[in-house]
């Protein structure tokens, strides 16, 4: 805008990303309690709940949305969310995380007409509230920008948003908000209430211009006012113009009682930033929990692969050598999906074929892995092979290189249980 209040040179324009905040619809939504913490992130609480009861949330993904209370009557009373149905008593299985997929989301509630429960409580957290643009260095015409929205070369004045811009100068004391550093991170170890390892700090667009001389990083309150003798000071010299990042070696720092942060401010000779980019110690706790978790189960997948039964015996047919030959055993991790598990049982070198071969997979459905060894259990994988043959083709050796369990099941939300009998099968290559 100019200083007449007339427009200006358009200096960015923003991608629309189809973002709608949560609306809700129905009897219901007056009785339920919503705070907003930040931009897209929503605390929905409705505890107790009572009968005929019933609303509709509509809001735009991708986002994520975490359920931390749950108890209502099971399958009577439930909460869809999208096309996932949540019902029961789930505080066994609390925090539950779903993802919101991009596009509309609906999220329904429902009790009947009798047997009320506790209730229940979620968050929600949207992609997509906030939309940044970069504006070069541009010469002030007005007091600030006007934000319109627009389709085309068509804009909606009525909607639009007035942004006041001020100078920044050196009577305002500190530095401008323009250089607060847009992250801070954490590579190392943090246990026994010690950091060991790199601190990184990613600085603003236009940090590196001279306006800015160090960075101050410090264990934080939850204010972000920092914490006596616990503050470094990196210098831009140490900065990289390839990444735009200053870093700092941390050898056995000790954590002060009170900390929950590491906070990071810009400085130069006015002082620093008022504003700080900050990184919360529980969250370097939980990947240090997430690490510990990983390195468990990796641990149970080798031993369950160490405890396989042993390689499906040779047998014969005739003159035929039937027999399933494993030259090279190589353990492979589990991949997990939705009510999927899937398990590389063995693995074969790969070495040229000495004869005329043809390659055929086959799979065997309900297929028991822990009777792999019994002669029946491998006349089952011979015969299921002889029929994936074509007509006329005369098989003397079979080879498997590859030998993959699959488990499918649907699990009931509430029990975590299979709702059917678990569905095993063999699949050979």
């Amino acid at each position: 805008q100019t200083w007449a209040g007339g427009k200006g040179s358009l200096v960015a324009t923003i991608p629309a990303v189809g973002y709608q905040e949560p609306t809700c619809s129905g009897v219901t939504c007056s009785n339920i309690t919503v705070s907003q913490v930040s931009e897209g992130h929503y605390v929905y609480e409705h505890r107790p709940y009572y009968c005929y009861e019933s609303f509709r949330i509509e809001l735009s993904g991708p986002g994520t949305m975490t359920i931390t209370h749950f108890e209502t009557e099971h399958y009577y009373d439930s909460l869809m969310v999208g096309d996932t149905r949540l019902s029961g008593n789930l505080t066994r299985r609390l925090p539950i995380d779903l993802e919101l997929p991009s596009g509309q989301v609906t999220i329904r509630w429902v009790s009947d007409e009798s047997i009320a429960s506790n209730g229940w409580r979620f968050e929600v957290k949207q992609d997509g509230a906030i939309a940044k643009a970069t504006i070069a260095s541009t010469e002030i015409e007005g007091p600030g920008f006007v934000i319109y929205p627009a389709y085309s070369k068509n804009e909606f004045a009525a909607a639009s948003a007035f942004a006041l811009v001020s100078d920044w100068t050196a009577e305002m004391g500190g530095v401008s908000p323009a250089f607060v550093p847009e992250a801070v991170s954490f590579n190392g170890t943090y246990e026994g209430g010690l950091l060991d390892g790199l601190l990184e700090v990613t600085e603003a667009p236009f940090a590196s211009t001279g306006n800015v001389d160090f960075y101050e990083v410090c264990l934080a309150l939850a204010s972000g006012l920092c914490i006596e003798g616990s503050t470094w000071t990196i210098s831009v010299a140490n900065s990289s113009d390839a990444n735009r990042e200053v870093s700092q070696e941390l050898e056995a720092a000790q954590v002060p009682e009170g900390a929950v942060m590491f906070a990071a401010r810009a400085g130069n000779a006015m002082g620093t930033t008022w504003g700080f980019a900050g990184l919360p110690l529980e969250e370097l706790a939980r990947r240090r929990l997430d690490q510990q978790q990983q390195q468990e189960q990796q641990e149970v997948e080798e031993e369950l692969l160490r405890q396989m039964p042993p390689p499906l015996l040779p047998t014969r047919d005739g003159d035929r050598d039937l027999s399933v030959r494993i030259e090279h055993v190589e353990p492979i991790p589990f991949q997990r999906g939705q009510g999927r598990s899937e398990t590389l049982i063995w693995m074969e070198e790969q070495e040229a074929e000495p004869h005329p071969c043809v390659r055929t997979a086959v799979t065997i459905p309900s297929f028991d892995v822990s009777k792999a060894g019994d002669p029946a259990a491998h006349a089952a994988v011979v015969e299921a092979f002889h029929s994936s043959l074509p007509p006329n083709t005369a098989a003397r050796v079979i080879r498997a290189s590859a030998v993959q369990y699959i488990s499918t099941h649907s699990q009931d939300l509430e029990t975590g249980m299979p709702r059917n009998e678990q569905n095993r099968q063999l699949s050979t290559v």
